[in-house]
């Protein structure tokens, strides 16, 4: 499993909870999907950046330590990479599951994965942020189009401050 997260105390948190997990279940990268990499490096690398990163930081992942960074409020320094580049020539396992929760970035994440996903076609969960798309110049109804223009049937699952969608490729 890997996660991202552009809160580095939230990162340490997900260690925290996970070092008591057998075996090595889960990586991390600090940093936000998007679109465009803006910068080129490799998964491996940027798994090494994040190790850096959260050892030069102090970070203790303690409750209340945890920050809210999204693309429109994000530090300058904060990586942002896209899913395509950074599995570029990966392997790739056969069951996949993405999990995306981007505050209404939902649509430049998924164009920035949109070769990973033809490819792979892995299962999705996706909350989707119609209050906050805007803000990205998006809309529902535009990751909705993306989404089944690239062959995913989607579901709505619940509403509540936002929609959670259960997208699978088409058979």
């Amino acid at each position: 499993m890997i996660g991202f997260d552009s809160d580095i105390s939230s990162l340490k948190a997900t260690l925290n909870v996970c070092k008591y997990a057998v075996g090595e279940r889960i990586n991390v990268i600090y940093g936000l999907i998007s679109e465009q990499s803006l910068q080129t490096t490799t998964l491996e690398e940027a798994f090494v950046q994040t190790r850096q990163t959260l050892h030069a930081s102090g970070a203790t992942g303690e409750l209340g330590t945890a920050t809210y960074a999204n693309l429109d409020t994000v530090a300058k320094d904060t990586p942002i990479y896209a899913i395509d580049d950074l599995f570029s020539g990966e392997l790739v396992p056969d069951n996949v599951l993405i999990k995306c929760d981007i505050k209404g970035a939902e649509l430049f994440a998924m164009r920035g994965a949109k070769n990973f996903l033809l490819k792979h076609q892995p299962a999705m969960l996706i909350s989707v942020h119609p209050d906050i798309l805007p803000v990205f110049n998006c809309s529902v109804e535009g990751v909705r189009a993306f989404l089944t223009e690239i062959g995913y049937l989607i579901s709505v699952i619940d509403i509540d401050h936002e929609e959670h969608w259960w997208c699978m490729p088409e058979e």
